[in-house]
């Protein structure tokens, strides 16, 4: 057993490895997604970029922290200021400084217009949303700003007077019980638990719906990545494959300089250079949508097609060729499968307790089997390291399947509108200071989420009170929070059926068939047909 000093030094320790874990995964996300050819005209929303994914991953973080406080000191209030300012920051992010790059890289940028204009114009869009949300906010506060929370009252009878009454029913003497009723307390809350309520509601809906997503997309895309990797190829099929591939890309440049040229039609040549040198294709087909539909389509046709060339390339090639990576992403897919099996059986057990929870009525641990084991963890050995460790593997898995909805639901799932979509290499500044404000409105959420799914674990700490006894029981709201699980399970088992029959939209459909040698056939078969028509 530790001394209280020693557990404050260990939560430290590990709250500085959870800082450097979260500032490593955020550098990733921006290295991977970010368009890499405007790198250096946009630092400073790259660097608020990188400050909301590391408050998109280190605020759940905070939580087995938060636990292990209120074990080792009860009395202990500080963590609610802590909880507060977190929960300010990530709300100013996501609402103000984000929304306000947003609108910045969003306005069409022209000559004329200066810097002051452009900075007013966004400010003023900024003030219109903000209005928008307080207004919300404040209406409905004044309307249903209550929270109902549930209580159990037990009538029972005593035995002497009421001065002896407090010590009666410590020491259970005296006291006949009577029947137990369920009701609930109206409890009025001020308007800054409110606030976080409304906002905890909004992120609650992306939240859930981007979880299901990434929990059953995760490991399924990281194991079809093994299985459609690049193979081997003999010195002829590669040099029919390079063949192949200058023939597509000098199709793709065509159909590009095609585009350009219609652009040319309505619009000066010397714009459409201006345009192109400030990087600003969107401005050039603001008035024409099929144009626009069609550049994105031909740039993210050309980004495939070099990926694959040099994918196939580095493969054939000994130097570069490392087929390792290709396994480590099926062991990955692998671990995350099954860690998606584990977070599935646990939202289901939590959606049967809530509906009918006498299925539990003997051991109702069973139903947070994640949140005993935490709780077990710390109670048992009395050192907050095991507990952190479980809570951390857990929230990072669930972080990374939310991050993951979040990217996949954008440009992969067809049966939706696809805004500001992310893609690999190829995410503009705009798009990515959208779907980073979405990711910090929805992590506010995932604390609500987190404190109910590790109750036990997390019961008295700040958090708990905060987000699982004020936040989860608004008036009205309430009904949303107690069928997010049943939702969560529907958008899972709806994202499995779709990524495991449903083929994804291929772009560019004959380079998967140049990767697994199906050209030739196709070329064979059609030479029959030929000839037999021609003999006919």
């Amino acid at each position: 057993m530790l001394s209280i000093t020693g557990s404050y030094i260990l939560l430290g320790i590990i709250a500085a490895v959870f800082i450097g874990f979260s500032v490593m995964i955020a550098l990733y996300q921006l290295i991977y997604w970010a368009d890499k050819q405007e790198v250096w005209k946009t630092i400073f929303p790259r660097i608020i970029i990188i400050i909301s994914i590391f408050l998109t991953i280190f605020t759940p973080l905070l939580i087995p922290f938060d636990a292990a406080v209120s074990f080792l000191t009860p009395r202990a209030t500080f963590m609610t200021l802590v909880w507060q300012i977190f929960v300010y920051i990530n709300m100013i992010f996501a609402f103000i400084i984000l929304p306000y790059l947003f609108f910045i890289q969003d306005i069409r940028i022209e000559e004329k217009v200066n810097c002051f204009k452009q900075y007013s114009f966004a400010f003023i869009q900024l003030l219109i949303l903000l209005t928008i949300i307080f207004a919300i906010t404040i209406i409905l506060f004044y309307t249903i700003g209550n929270a109902d929370i549930p209580t159990i009252m037990i009538d029972s009878a005593t035995i002497g007077d009421q001065t002896g009454y407090i010590e009666n029913l410590v020491k259970s003497t005296n006291i006949i019980m009577g029947a137990s009723v369920k009701t609930t307390i109206v409890l009025p809350l001020n308007f800054q638990t409110y606030l976080f309520a409304i906002v905890s509601f909004l992120g609650s809906i992306m939240f859930i719906i981007f979880l299901g997503v990434g929990t059953a997309a995760l490991p399924i895309d990281l194991i079809k990545k093994f299985i459609r990797r690049p193979k081997a190829m003999s010195t002829q099929q590669l040099i029919k494959f390079k063949k192949e591939y200058i023939t597509k890309a000098q199709r793709i440049l065509t159909k590009i300089d095609t585009l350009y040229l219609r652009l040319t039609i309505n619009t000066p040549r010397s714009v459409v250079l201006r345009e192109l040198r400030y990087g600003s294709d969107k401005n050039l087909f603001s008035n024409n949508k099929k144009l626009l539909k069609a550049a994105i389509i031909l740039e993210r046709q050309a980004q495939e097609l070099y990926q694959s060339y040099s994918e196939i390339i580095a493969m054939n090639q000994k130097d570069s060729a490392n087929p390792l990576k290709y396994y480590f992403s099926l062991v990955l897919g692998i671990l995350c499968a099954i860690g998606s099996f584990v977070m599935a059986a646990q939202y289901i057990m939590v959606l049967i307790y809530q509906f009918a929870p006498q299925v539990f009525k003997h051991d109702r641990t069973i139903a947070f089997f994640l949140s005993e084991l935490c709780y077990l963890a710390q109670v048992g050995i009395g050192v907050p390291l095991i507990s952190s460790i479980i809570f951390a593997i857990v929230a990072f898995f669930v972080i990374f399947c939310y991050l993951k909805g979040v990217t996949k639901f954008g440009f992969r799932f067809i049966l939706f509108v696809s805004i500001h979509p992310m893609q690999k290499g190829l995410t503009q500044i705009s798009s990515f200071l959208f779907n980073a404000s979405i990711m910090l409105i929805g992590i506010l959420a995932s604390l609500q989420f987190f404190t109910t799914v590790f109750s036990s674990f997390t019961y008295g700490s700040a958090a708990g009170i905060l987000f699982n006894v004020g936040v989860s029981n608004i008036q009205y709201l309430r009904y949303w929070f107690h069928f997010q699980y049943a939702v969560l399970c529907c958008v899972m088992v709806i994202s499995f059926i779709l990524c495991i029959f449903l083929k994804p939209k291929q772009i560019d459909s004959d380079i998967e068939d140049m990767i697994n040698n199906k050209t030739e056939k196709k070329a064979k078969r059609k030479n029959k047909i030929e000839m037999r028509s021609s003999k006919v």
